[in-house]
Parts: C-alpha cells; structure tokens; sequence
C-alpha cells in the first residue's frame, strides 16, 4: 500500500480478475483497506464486470472499470478498473456505462479511466491506464496517452496516473511527452 496526499492506494497487474486475484485481495489488500484500488489487465467485459462490481460493493467500494477488447482468438486483453472507498467523495465524470466507448471528458476509454476525488476544496484526478505490450509509445497506445491528455486538462485538479506502460520510459520518451502535459 502506498501513500499520496494522506490517501493510500494499492496497484495490481493481475492478468485477469479470476479467483486468484480475489483470493490475492483478501490476503493482501482489502485488510490494508486502501483508499484506492487501481487494476490492469483486468480482462473483464460485460457479465463479469457486474459481477466485479457486486463484489466490489460487498466490501464497502464503488469501482469504475474500462472494458477490456475481445482479441483475435486469444480471448480478452487489457481492460482496467478504478475502485474507491464508498466513503470519498468521487465523481465518476459520467453516468458510465461498462462499454468500451472512448469519451475523454468522461474519463473513460480503451484500457484506461479517470475519476475525479474531491479533497477540501481542491480537486484530484486519479487514473489508471494499460499500453499494449510491444507497441511502444505509438499508434494505439499513443492514441489512450492522448485521451488521458484530453481529460485531465478539461478537468482542473491535480493528476495522478498509475498503470502498466510495458515500455522503459528514456529521456527521450519523457522529453517527447512533455509537451502533453502530464
């Protein structure tokens, strides 16, 4: 578990959220009870993102996932959530639905998701975000960077993004960027 402005988090790369990851969370997570839960490769689409959610809000959380895609003969990739305590003020920036449409000023899209935390008076925006392994950081992983770019600077507040890059980041690849405005 870790901490940021008096808030505790906790980041997994599970590669699906199956029963080893549950098992995994009551051992290892939820007796913690971090503020926020961020997830990638979550692999969830549909049925099993309700099921998630259920389960989730069994144990005093509201979650916002971002479906994973249906890949070619391999079965789901990607897909990310964002789970809170029930008791923080958030504002999921939509009336989401679990669909994989991209719409960046409601903090959603392909393998990645935002809410906004309310703290005093002051804002926060906390995301998540997978990048597809081997792509670098162009085409379609340059395209979510993007979409997250849009969102938090239509939102202000201070931002805060944890994911699973698959990539080093270099010098150059952070000079490259900068000018997206993290």
């Amino acid at each position: 578990v870790k901490e940021h402005h008096g808030l505790t988090y906790y980041y997994v790369n599970p590669s699906t959220f199956g029963p080893k990851i549950k098992d995994y969370m009551y051992v290892e997570v939820l007796p913690k009870k971090p503020d926020f839960v961020f997830i990638v490769e979550t692999r969830l689409h549909g049925l099993d993102s309700k099921m998630a959610r259920r389960w989730w809000q069994r144990r005093g959380y509201s979650i916002k996932p971002s479906a994973a895609q249906l890949g070619a003969g391999k079965g789901r990739k990607g897909g990310v959530l964002i789970a809170w305590r029930t008791h923080l003020q958030v504002d999921t920036l939509s009336d989401m639905k679990h669909t994989p449409v991209n719409n960046p000023l409601d903090g959603l899209g392909h393998d990645w998701a935002v809410v906004r935390l309310r703290v005093g008076k002051a804002f926060m925006l906390l995301g998540t975000i997978y990048l597809t392994s081997g792509e670098g950081f162009k085409g379609p992983n340059a395209n979510k960077l993007l979409q997250v770019t849009q969102c938090f600077s239509y939102y202000d507040g201070y931002h805060h993004l944890v994911g699973d890059l698959n990539e080093a980041v270099s010098y150059t690849h952070l000079r490259a960027h900068e000018t997206l405005r993290y």
